[in-house]
């Protein structure tokens, strides 16, 4: 599953190749300046810059700042940016703000209070997005605030799920500059496709890697996503294709690399094109010790072994996924899926069987592919018999 925890990779990837120091404007009346609020790239911690904003675009915001007696221009990083506070006649600091504040409230209560003040903000937002008539740019900040305060909402309430995802497609339909843009796209992906809607989640993933000014690495991120939608829409030949395209493009030294000849070996293995696709897993085990990629490649080998007709060599690949490599929740949900018919028809252990079972049913998998899957097959968690312990 493409967990929302995609988005801070991606970010991380913009940071990377953007950071630059901070610059603060200094003396002058900051009433009338824009503020961006972003985390310094050195020291981690919250600052401000003051100035006039002259660009957005999905790799930042060029504002002009004064340095003593002269002006310059700075880029702040998208992946940096906290919030934007926008000068405009129309809506005073306080007014502008008072979302964002309520916001910051309701992040830290609980229960009934907690939907009070989502409420609470969100009609603040509302209100400031119906003043904002003279600044665009303003206005659509405004906008994808209010849509990711309904996205984040609807964790605690699902019914909401359906209205952010309305929101941030009309968001990412009309606002492909804004510097807000990666985030947005990424966010709603996620959405799609834990919603099972893999198509629309591979187009907004096409769409980020058609982005412009955005650096290689996060193009190349996007590109393996959509390879990967494409493996989950068991679409095979097309996943294959998308991904010989990609490998095409890295070196040695690209860290995507690995995770892509695990893919492509996984889109041979759909098509029936076994030889040799053992091998490629086994040269990508040598090359790297990264935890995730392991329990991937484990996943793949079993499948292989699996469509060999070996199944007691499948079965030690996904156990090892169990009991090794188990902190991706969508490949432990794989390995829990095949160990539970591997118990159960192979080792003549139905009580480790049905553990693997309850484990999969469990609250820490929720919107994987193989729970999904589980579900529709009929699998469900039971109660341990008499005797019988959870392992």
């Amino acid at each position: 599953m493409l967990r929302v925890i995609q988005v801070s990779v991606l970010a991380g990837l913009l940071l990377m190749a953007a950071a630059v120091p901070f610059v603060r404007a200094q003396g002058g009346d900051k009433t009338k300046l824009d503020r961006i609020y972003h985390i310094d790239p050195g020291t981690k911690k919250e600052v401000d810059t003051y100035g006039k904003i002259e660009e957005e675009s999905p790799a930042g915001i060029k504002i002009k700042v004064r340095e003593g007696k002269t002006d310059k221009t700075v880029t702040i990083p998208s992946s940096t940016i906290q919030r934007v506070y926008y000068f405009t006649p129309e809506v005073g600091s306080i007014d502008f703000n008072s979302g964002f504040v309520t916001e910051a409230n309701w992040e830290k209560a609980s229960g009934k209070k907690k939907a009070e003040l989502l409420s609470t903000a969100l009609t603040k937002y509302a209100a400031v997005e119906r003043q904002l008539t003279g600044r665009g740019e303003a206005r659509r900040f405004i906008q994808y605030r209010i849509a990711m305060l309904t996205v984040r909402a609807a964790k605690e309430d699902p019914a909401k799920t359906e209205e952010g995802i309305k929101l941030l497609k009309d968001y990412t339909a009309t606002n492909r500059t804004s510097w807000q843009i990666v985030p947005a796209l990424t966010t709603l992906a996620t959405l799609l496709e834990e919603a099972g809607r893999v198509d629309e989640a591979r187009a907004a993933y096409e769409s980020l890697t058609t982005l412009s000014d955005v650096p290689p690495a996060l193009v190349r991120q996007g590109q393996l996503f959509v390879g990967k939608l494409a493996l989950r829409a068991g679409k095979w030949a097309d996943a294959q294709k998308q991904l010989e395209k990609l490998a095409s493009t890295l070196s040695g030294a690209d860290p995507e690399k690995p995770f892509v000849e695990a893919y492509m070996a996984e889109s041979k293995i759909g098509l029936g094109q076994l030889e040799g696709a053992d091998k490629s897993l086994a040269e990508v085990l040598k090359v790297s010790s990264d935890a995730k990629l392991r329990g991937l490649v484990h996943n793949l080998l079993g499948d292989w072994n699996e469509k060999k007709g070996q199944l007691d060599d499948a079965f030690w690949h996904y156990l090892r996924v169990d009991a090794l490599y188990n902190e991706e929740p969508e490949e432990h949900a794989r390995a829990l899926f095949r160990l539970a018919d591997l118990y159960d028809k192979v080792k003549k252990d139905p009580i480790r069987a049905r553990d693997c079972v309850r484990r999969l049913m469990g609250a820490g998998y929720d919107n994987t592919r193989y729970q999904k899957i589980g579900k529709a097959a009929g699998m469900k968690a039971e109660e341990p018999d008499n005797g019988e312990k959870d392992s």
